[in-house]
């Protein structure tokens, strides 16, 4: 998930597979993995979903961007 749809990059200092690797570096780092982002509100368009459940790591900012007619009827946990 990320705050706008589209290809991006996550930089880090430790080597893919490691517990830490996420952006925690930035475009100078050793590792550099190309993701492709969806918001939250695109996920949400797309699947027919109940129960929504995240371990938001500092993403918490994007739902909240997430419009609430969206939102009505999930039970969110975070």
């Amino acid at each position: 998930m990320g705050q706008e749809t589209g290809i991006g990059k996550i930089y880090s200092e430790a080597p893919l597979g490691e517990l830490c690797f996420g952006p925690s570096g930035n475009e100078k780092s050793q590792y550099v993995l190309d993701c492709h982002f969806k918001t939250l509100e695109d996920i949400l368009l797309k699947h027919e979903i109940d129960i929504v459940k995240m371990d938001c790591e500092g993403a918490e900012m994007f739902m909240e961007e997430t419009p609430l007619e969206l939102l009505k009827g999930l039970l969110l946990d975070y």
